[in-house]
């Protein structure tokens, strides 16, 4: 995956794939068998089965297709209808994409994964979710959090808000730790650019916290 893919994952469109109208007739010339095959493979995700291993036969066997699949499920859809206008693609050819693009979204995240672990990532974290309860007997609110990289479930905690918010401090020590270790390398943009960015958000929530934590306080 290159830096411009990891880019689009931080919420703008990654660069197109050198040899796109190559691959884009590729696509279409092999487009029955194609979709027949992802068929199988939703088919399987649907069931709960992983099927990493799957698309990395694809991979293996066909790299360019599986890297125009990977831009297609994780570029927004007028990216792809921006970038092909140019391209001389028929409608035709313009409406298979898109329509294997609805089809097979769900699969976004595993392919992703994938296409981080080319660079040397490791369980990269694409979803999580939360609820809240509050407990009676312990008078005391529980998150139930689980943290995902893409079916597979890397973190699964139900604990109150003080053990997840000292593992937010421990997680963001270690980045503190980590870019004070490596602050003389050259590190690219867009990665600083992030950082800066979500530790600006960081001390937004930070002060939300405070502030309604004050707010209990007064009111006790």
């Amino acid at each position: 995956m290159t830096k411009e893919e990891i880019e689009a994952k931080k919420g703008e469109e990654g660069k197109v794939p050198e040899g796109i109208k190559e691959a884009i007739e590729e696509f279409h010339r092999a487009s029955e068998t194609i979709f027949k095959c992802f068929d199988d493979i939703y088919s399987n995700y649907l069931r709960g089965r992983d099927v990493r291993e799957e698309l990395k036969g694809l991979r293996d066997v066909k790299s360019d297709l599986f890297h125009l699949i990977g831009y297609i499920l994780s570029s927004k859809k007028e990216g792809i209808e921006k970038i092909i206008e140019g391209k001389g693609i028929t409608e035709e050819k313009r409406a298979k994409i898109l329509e294997f693009k609805e089809r097979y979204r769900d699969l976004e995240d595993e392919m992703d994964v994938i296409r981080y672990e080319e660079i040397g990532f490791i369980n990269p974290p694409t979803d999580f979710s939360f609820s809240f309860i509050f407990d009676e007997e312990l008078k005391s609110p529980l998150i139930e959090l689980k943290i995902l990289s893409g079916r597979k479930e890397i973190l699964h905690s139900k604990v109150p808000p003080s053990f997840v918010y000292g593992l937010v401090g421990s997680l963001q020590t270690t980045v503190k730790e980590c870019l004070t270790e490596m602050k003389e390398e050259n590190i690219v943009d867009f990665e600083i650019e992030g950082v800066k960015e979500l530790a600006i958000d960081a001390q937004k929530e930070a002060k939300g916290i405070l502030d309604i934590v004050e707010g209990m306080e007064k009111r006790r």
